[in-house]
């Protein structure tokens, strides 16, 4: 998923193609990983854990990047999408880191108040259903929400937390619970991958058109779920012929850890390489030569996040001997 989101913010070409599925795959991964033995009747726990998992990271890393933002501001990285703070400012953005208004070099972490919201629905919804309708009536529950949300999106009815999505993924969530314990969401992996490959092919050569959560663009309220389960179809088949490559697997399983700082910081690398580019014409030909090649991006705009993960890690550690 994260991979996903950091290739198609690394080149216009592959981007239409990826957002036909990227940000769904992280709803998808809410499913498979959730324990219901654990999580299944304690709301409370469920949903205190995953918010102070996620403030934990996030409020830090907000607050460092909002010390910078004027530096930022000043060298050219942020100037065209926000302005300088002033002490006020500056303290009223720290306010609002709480209220997941995020610093504005940040763009990708847009999706993670919808995240949130889709983790509080499903779990109310789990729980509500654990002792009564079980998987059926679970099942119903989350296309009903999956229903409300097209209707919410496509009547153009939203707010600043896009919660719609929240909704909207429900059915999603769904599908990776139930499939979870039978590890194959599609037994034949390639004719999967070919179905997918051609809804998306037939969406972008004959309707001109991709989905894009961000934009609230779904195409339409059927081939949205046909694409969205036809990129999981390519995933899962790319997927299986990773996992024979031990190597692959290691830096997928890094890179699924740094998953946050890989959200958070990419977008700034690439905007920071950029303006490197403007100040310093001596060596534009090389950034621009970065900039041309979407496997040096990526690789930049993966990298160094990993690298931030590593130091975060090691700060806990240091803390918690202490």
């Amino acid at each position: 998923g994260i991979f996903s989101v950091v290739l198609g913010h690394c080149s216009a070409t592959i981007q239409p193609i990826v957002n036909m599925f990227h940000v769904a795959l992280f709803f998808l991964v809410i499913g498979l990983t959730y324990n219901e033995n654990k999580w299944g009747n304690n709301v409370e726990n469920f949903l205190g854990h995953r918010f102070v998992e996620f403030y934990k990271k996030y409020i830090p890393y907000m607050i460092i990047l909002g010390l910078c933002h004027n530096f930022l501001f000043d060298y050219g990285v942020i100037n065209e999408i926000s302005q300088r703070y002033n002490l006020t400012e500056f303290a009223q953005a720290v306010l609002n880191y709480l209220f997941l208004i995020y610093e504005p070099e940040c763009g990708a972490v847009w999706f993670m108040a919808p995240y949130l919201g889709a983790l509080v629905i499903w779990q109310c919804l789990f729980v509500f259903t654990a002792k009564r309708y079980n998987k059926i009536g679970l099942a119903v529950l989350t296309i009903t929400c999956g229903v409300v949300g097209e209707v919410l999106i496509f009547n153009g009815v939203t707010n600043s937390y896009r919660l719609e999505i929240a909704f909207l993924m429900q059915p999603i969530v769904f599908v990776g619970y139930y499939f979870k314990n039978d590890r194959l969401l599609f037994k034949n992996k390639i004719f999967g991958a070919i179905i997918g490959i051609f809804f998306i092919a037939f969406t972008l050569i004959y309707i001109g058109k991709t989905i894009s959560l961000g934009s609230g663009e779904l195409v339409n309220p059927i081939l949205f779920w046909c694409l969205t389960f036809g990129g999981f179809l390519i995933v899962s088949l790319i997927i299986e012929i990773m996992l024979r490559t031990k190597r692959l697997v290691k830096i997928f399983e890094l890179m699924g850890k740094a998953s946050f700082e890989i959200m958070v910081f990419h977008i700034l690398i690439f905007r920071v390489v950029w303006a490197v580019c403007n100040k310093a014409n001596a060596y534009s030909e090389y950034v621009q030569f970065v900039f041309s090649h979407t496997v040096l991006l990526l690789i930049i705009g993966i990298l160094i996040p990993i690298l931030i993960y590593q130091m975060r890690k090691k700060i806990e550690l240091s803390v918690i001997k202490k």
